[in-house]
């Protein structure tokens, strides 16, 4: 199974193994606000991701990645490619649990996964979207130097081409 290694992070494809821990990570409150607008997703829901994402791996296509410390088997977040609006836009994704906020785990697995995408899917712009109100998203946007390029009502649209 492939792997991308950072100075502290291991990032690996999500597995059907990851489903419970990626689902305590999806609910917390502070994760879900952003992430499913403050809903809290069933564990089936969470499976069925795991599930679109084993596929579009098999396929050699983009998914969900989960985040661990070098030195640490639990999950500490996720990253990845993930298709969102319509018509469907490819977008980066990431997320930490709370408990490794400001470290700058998010800046590292971020700038990683934009690096896979670059190399690996070829891809010639990476797309990510937050909500305005997601001040930390958008300073980790900044600080791994994605270019804001348009709001749209509640939703801050970034890119970075591949030079």
């Amino acid at each position: 199974m492939e792997k991308i290694i950072t100075d502290r992070v291991k990032l690996s494809p999500v597995t059907d193994e990851n489903v419970k821990q990626l689902h305590q990570i999806w609910t917390l409150p502070e994760v879900r606000q952003y992430l499913w607008d403050d809903r809290i997703i069933s564990l089936q829901e969470t499976k069925e991701i795991v599930d679109r994402s084993k596929i579009a791996f098999k396929n050699n296509e983009y998914g969900v990645w989960v985040a661990r410390l070098k030195n640490n088997p639990g999950l500490i977040g996720f990253s990845g490619y993930w298709p969102f609006f319509e018509p469907p836009q490819i977008q980066l994704i990431y997320g930490l649990d709370p408990k490794y906020w400001k470290q700058g785990l998010g800046s590292e697995i971020a700038r990683s996964m934009i690096e896979y995408g670059f190399n690996k899917y070829k891809f010639q712009t990476i797309y990510a979207a937050c909500d305005a109100a997601n001040l930390a998203s958008i300073a980790l946007m900044d600080r791994i130097e994605m270019e804001f390029y348009k709001q749209e009502q509640e939703t801050i649209f970034y890119r970075k081409t591949n030079l």
